[in-house]
């Protein structure tokens, strides 16, 4: 709905053609209300940024942000794309962001950044990297094939990629074939894990992407020992 807010709705589905219509005999709603969380990224900004070869400026990691739904996976996306457009957190980079259902750019919120709202987000990241010129390029939620080509894609003509992820854990990342097939392409070389619902906002680990692919089952998910706790700031969890 407007502004990047969100309406989940839970009823009756009504089917045609194996896809759903619409909803009736609605039974309960769900509403999710957006709002700016202004330098929640800060810290996290920091361990995504490089010095570049050569003595060049410092470059960004492609980042993969993970977590369950409601663990401050967008909130954290919205404010890089903010802090980083606009030199908060460093130097000024070129931002875009690809906004496929209005949930990150809000109300206009994200001013000094090149925004492709409602684009499909495979689409929107080839139309950023062949025409808006950017350093990254942000989306939420990868899902498809179709989006880590466009991601590789990106990468090879000189882009970072920062994007978010649903899973509970390492283990629930790597069973989804397309974000393996994404690390394992070299889509992303950092992997951002966050503490949860119950601490939204909260990072538990930083890790490379070949850190990931080495994880096993019996590896401990909890070890904070291989990554840092953020802080974030007061009043981040609350909900209207």
């Amino acid at each position: 709905v407007r502004g990047g807010c969100r309406a989940g709705v839970a009823g009756t589905a009504v089917v045609e053609n194996d896809r759903i219509q619409s909803v009736r005999s609605i039974t309960s709603l769900c509403l999710r209300v957006a709002r700016r969380h202004d330098g929640c990224a800060r810290e996290l900004a920091r361990s995504l940024v490089h010095s570049a070869a050569g003595g060049k400026a410092s470059m960004l990691y492609s980042t993969l942000i993970c977590g369950e739904p409601a663990s401050g996976k967008t909130s954290l996306l919205r404010d890089l794309a903010r802090g980083l457009s606009s030199g908060d957190y460093g130097e000024i980079r070129r931002v875009a962001v690809v906004d496929e259902r209005g949930e990150l750019s809000g109300a206009g919120e994200l001013p000094l950044c090149d925004v492709l709202r409602g684009c499909p987000k495979a689409e929107g990241i080839q139309q950023a990297v062949r025409c808006l010129s950017p350093e990254v390029v942000l989306f939420d939620e990868l899902g498809s094939r179709e989006e880590t080509q466009a991601v590789l894609a990106g990468l090879n003509a000189g882009a970072a990629a920062i994007a978010t992820a649903h899973c509970r854990d390492i283990g629930s990342l790597l069973r989804r074939p397309q974000i393996r097939m994404a690390l394992e392409e070299g889509a992303f070389e950092k992997v951002v894990l966050l503490q949860g619902r119950r601490h939204p906002g909260e990072t538990a680990r930083i890790l490379s992407a070949d850190d990931v692919l080495r994880w096993k089952d019996t590896d401990s998910v909890s070890d904070g020992g291989l990554g840092r706790r953020f802080s974030v700031p007061a009043g981040w969890g609350n909900r209207p």
